[in-house]
């Protein structure tokens, strides 16, 4: 195999494995975010607090 085509084999792996690397990397990231959001509007611990103010109205 001629030293070119190693050359561009390899340039075409590292290329391929930024590629991946870079995909896993936003696809996480994403679901981060949307996990971020869902905490962010979540409600509960004021549910829990209005609860335990009726509980003790009783």
């Amino acid at each position: 195999m001629k030293l070119s085509k190693k050359l561009f084999l390899s340039f075409g792996l590292l290329i391929a494995i930024m590629v991946i690397s870079s995909t896993t990397v936003w696809f996480k990231a994403s679901t981060e975010t949307v996990r971020a959001l869902e905490v962010k509007g979540d409600d509960l611990p004021a549910r829990l607090a209005e609860l335990v103010q009726r509980l003790k109205l009783r």
